[in-house]
C-alpha cells in the first residue's frame, strides 16, 4: 500500500504556476521536470518510491543537472491510489500526466488497465475536483488508429487487432476526454517511439529505446523485421507539450512523430554511431510470430506469466506511418532529425558507461 501522499517543498518561487508531472522519476516525465526548471517554473514531481528516486538523481548526473534535483518538489504518491492524490495536487495549478506502464508482455495486460487506464481516471477526477487550470494528457499513437498516413482523425476500431498498450492508452484517453465534456481544460499528444535515455538505475540500459541500442550493442539483436513506425527526440515532446501549456490548447489532441524509418534502418543507424556492425538477416513474420505463440503455450503449460502480446509481435512487421503536418503547422515546429537524436543518445550512452 502506497501512503498518503507526503510533500517536500525545496522552492521558494511562488510568483509562476505550480506544475506537477506525474511519473516524474521517468524518462519523460524527468525531460518534462528539467525543462520546466530551465523555463523558471515551479515544478513538483509525483514518485513511488526513494529507489525511483535515485533513478531520477542518476539521470540528471548524466545531464550534469545534479542541482535540479533539490529544485524539485517531490511529492510520494501512486496515480493508482486515488486517496494520496488531494495532497500531490494541492496548490498546483497545472498537470502533466506522464505517468504510464511500457510494456509488451502477455502478462502485463492487467498491470496496463491499473496504471494506463485506471490511474488516467484517478488523475481526471482528482484533477477536477482540485480545480487545475490546465491538463496536459501524454497518450501514444498506439491509441491511434486506421490505414496509410495515421493522423489525428483516426477513428479506433474496437473489431481492429490492437496490443494490450494500446488498449490501455485509448481507454486513458477516453478519460481524458471524459473530463474535458466535465469541464477539465485538457489537451493531448500522442508521441510515436521516443528517442532519449532512460531512467536507470544501473549503468544498463533495460528499457525504453535505450534498450534497443544496449542489446544491439551487446550483439543480441542478430535480425531484423520489416515494419516501419514513427520515431521522435524525447526534447520536441516536451517542447511541444509546453507550447501547448503555454497556449492553453484544450480540447485536441496532436501527433508528435518526427520521421517514420523502417526497423531495419533504425538499426542501421545505431550500429552506424555504435561502430557495430548491423543486422544482416531478416526474419520472416511466420517464424517470430511461431516462435511467440510457442513460448506463449510453453509458459501456460508450466503455469509461468505469457511472455509475449502476439499483437505487439506483429506489429514488428507492419509499416506504419504517421503525419505531423497539424502538429508543425499550428506551432511552425520543426522537429529534430531522427539521424541527430540518435547521435546524441549514443553519446549518453557512452557518458553513462563511464
Amino acid at each position: 500500500m502506497i501512503p498518503r501522499a507526503q510533500v517536500y517543498f525545496m522552492s521558494s518561487n511562488h510568483s509562476s504556476p505550480r506544475i506537477l508531472v506525474t511519473g516524474a522519476t521517468g524518462m519523460l516525465g524527468l525531460h518534462y521536470l528539467m525543462h520546466g526548471i530551465e523555463k523558471g517554473l515551479i515544478m513538483r514531481g509525483l514518485f513511488r518510491s526513494r529507489h525511483s528516486l535515485e533513478k531520477a538523481k542518476r539521470l540528471l548526473h548524466l545531464y550534469d543537472k545534479d542541482d535540479y534535483f533539490e529544485q524539485i518538489e517531490w511529492v510520494k504518491g501512486d496515480v493508482t491510489d486515488i486517496f494520496g492524490l488531494e495532497e500531490a495536487l494541492k496548490d498546483v495549478d497545472v498537470v502533466i500526466h506522464a505517468a504510464a506502464l511500457v510494456s509488451f508482455a502477455g502478462h502485463a495486460r492487467q498491470a496496463l488497465l491499473d496504471i494506463n487506464f485506471q490511474g488516467t481516471a484517478n488523475m481526471v477526477n482528482a484533477a477536477l475536483d482540485a480545480g487545475i487550470k490546465y491538463f496536459l494528457h501524454i497518450s501514444s499513437v498506439a491509441a491511434l488508429d486506421g490505414q496509410g498516413k495515421i493522423d489525428e482523425k483516426a477513428i479506433w476500431t474496437p473489431s481492429a487487432p490492437h496490443t494490450y498498450y494500446g488498449i490501455s492508452k485509448h481507454l486513458a484517453e477516453m478519460e481524458v476526454w471524459r473530463g474535458m465534456e466535465e469541464g477539465l481544460p485538457a489537451g493531448i499528444i500522442n508521441p510515436s517511439i521516443i528517442i532519449g535515455p532512460p531512467a536507470t538505475i544501473t549503468k544498463r540500459w533495460t528499457n525504453g529505446f535505450g534498450r534497443t541500442l544496449s542489446d544491439l550493442e551487446r550483439g543480441r539483436i542478430p535480425f531484423y523485421t520489416e515494419g516501419t513506425t514513427g520515431y521522435v527526440d524525447v526534447d520536441d515532446v516536451v517542447e511541444i507539450g509546453f507550447r501547448m501549456l503555454e497556449q492553453r490548447v484544450t480540447n485536441e489532441r496532436f501527433v508528435v512523430s518526427a520521421e517514420n524509418k523502417s526497423f531495419r534502418e533504425i538499426l542501421e543507424l545505431l550500429a552506424h554511431e555504435l561502430g557495430r556492425k548491423p543486422p544482416q538477416r531478416r526474419i520472416g513474420r511466420n517464424l517470430l510470430v511461431g516462435f511467440a505463440r510457442a513460448a506463449n503455450t510453453l509458459a501456460a503449460l508450466t503455469f509461468r506469466p505469457k511472455p509475449y502480446d502476439l499483437e505487439a509481435v506483429e506489429a514488428l512487421f507492419s509499416n506504419t506511418f504517421y503525419d505531423n503536418t497539424k502538429v508543425r503547422k499550428r506551432f511552425h515546429y520543426e522537429f529534430i532529425p531522427i539521424e541527430q537524436s540518435i547521435r546524441t543518445l549514443v553519446r549518453h550512452y557512452r557518458k553513462s558507461q563511464d
